[in-house]
């Protein structure tokens, strides 16, 4: 017997033992992940200027308020074309149903900063579709028609749910096929309609897919939106010192001709101050 109980707390010793070195494995990688995001969350936080006061005196309410009507809207289109998709998908034959489940998927290969850009160079007013539209019908400028803008929130809204709603509609579809059939076939026997079995059974049944999915597609959205300001700063910081540099060779080639001028100092320095805050 003591024997016996002195192998069972050794077990237990190396069993603690193990089970304590795989926390410490567990927390070291824990610890690696965590850094970065407890580190940029520092830096905004605690930022070597204080430029607080001035981002939300200016644009951080806007940046704000944006980016959650973007993730909204997204998340809310996206979510009813990946639910509508998946509903006729699983539920209905037609020809050429069998490719299309797998075509619905197709916008997944297309990042979304990808299709915009797309779209953009696609519609803009020097793109093709303009630029046949004046060729066909005679018109010279801009002033002579009228074309959706294409640089706006609709716009960034409709690349966004056309590129994203396959994460809804995969979770959606297995979360149709998964459903039994029973439940539905006593819906019908007593007298409810299509329309009433999607929205009073299915529908309910297949939420937790559906709010799944749109989560991933409104996490998406920001990452892209995010992306697209980083872009954005970084082109404004290379159009800066561009700026400077041409306004630093003017300023010399100036002084060379009519000496020191103040006021030319004065201005320079302005309009590099006014382009920094800008940024």
């Amino acid at each position: 017997m003591a024997f016996l109980n002195s192998s069972l707390s050794g077990q237990n010793k190396s069993l603690v033992n193990a089970n304590g070195g795989w926390a410490i494995c567990a927390i070291s990688i824990s610890a690696l992940i965590l850094l970065p995001i407890v580190s940029v969350i520092f830096i905004a936080f605690f930022p070597a200027n204080n430029i607080w006061p001035h981002l939300i005196s200016t644009t951080l309410p806007r940046y704000i308020s944006t980016t959650v009507l973007l993730m909204i809207s997204v998340g809310a289109i996206a979510g009813v074309i990946g639910t509508l998709s998946a509903w006729f998908v699983v539920r209905y034959r037609f020809i050429g149903s069998s490719w299309l489940q797998w075509a619905l998927l197709m916008p997944l290969a297309i990042p979304g900063y990808v299709g915009a850009y797309a779209l953009v160079d696609l519609l803009e007013y020097a793109g093709p579709v303009q630029s046949a539209l004046r060729d066909v019908f005679g018109w010279s400028s801009a002033r002579d028609y009228w074309f959706p803008e294409i640089r706006s929130f609709g716009a960034a809204v409709f690349v966004l749910s056309l590129s994203l709603y396959p994460y809804v509609y995969l979770l959606t579809r297995a979360a149709f096929r998964d459903q039994t059939s029973s439940v539905e076939e006593v819906a019908r026997s007593l007298g409810a309609l299509s329309s009433q079995r999607f929205f009073k059974i299915n529908l309910p049944l297949a939420r937790p897919a559906i709010a799944a999915g749109v989560a991933i597609v409104m996490m998406v959205a920001l990452g892209v939106l995010l992306y697209l300001r980083s872009e954005e700063k970084h082109t404004l910081e290379l159009e800066k010192q561009e700026l400077t540099i041409e306004l630093s060779g003017l300023k010399e080639d100036l002084m060379g001709q009519i000496g020191e001028n103040d006021s030319l100092n004065s201005f320079i320095e302005t309009e590099t101050a006014r382009l920094g805050m800008l940024i």
